[in-house]
C-alpha cells in the first residue's frame, strides 16, 4: 500500500469520525495539505524538465550560430564615391580606413569566388 493511498484511508476515517467529537481538524487539514502535495510536486517536477529542456535548446541554438558563417557587411551607403584614374578605381568609403580595408577584402574575396 503506497502512503498515499494510507493518507486517503486515514482522512476519510477521521472524517467519518469526525461528528463523534474526536478534535481532528489539524489533523484533516494536514491530510488534505498532504494529498495535495503531490500534484503540486508533479508540476514542479514538469516545469523543472521544461525549463531543463529549455536550457538545452537554448545550448543547441547557441551551437548552431557558432557554425553560421559571420553576417555579410551592406555596403549599401557606405561609398562615399567611385572614380577612374587611369587603370585605377578609387573608391571613397565613408568610415575611414577600416572600413575601406574591410571593402577591399570582401571585393577580393568575391574576385576569388568569381574565378
Amino acid at each position: 500500500m503506497t502512503h498515499e493511498k494510507l493518507f486517503k484511508l486515514a482522512l476519510e476515517a477521521l472524517e467519518a469520525h469526525a461528528d463523534i467529537g474526536i478534535k481532528s481538524d489539524k489533523a484533516i487539514t494536514a491530510l488534505k495539505e498532504r494529498l495535495a502535495q503531490p500534484e503540486q510536486e508533479q508540476q514542479i517536477e514538469t516545469l523543472k524538465r521544461c525549463l531543463f529542456q529549455m536550457q538545452e535548446a537554448a545550448k543547441d541554438l547557441v551551437e548552431q550560430a557558432k557554425s553560421l558563417p559571420p553576417p555579410q557587411r551592406t555596403w549599401v551607403g557606405l561609398m562615399r564615391g567611385v572614380r577612374v584614374e587611369g587603370d585605377a578605381v578609387v573608391i571613397r568609403v565613408h568610415g575611414g580606413n577600416d572600413e575601406a580595408r574591410a571593402l577591399c577584402g570582401e571585393l577580393i574575396n568575391e574576385m576569388e569566388k568569381n574565378t
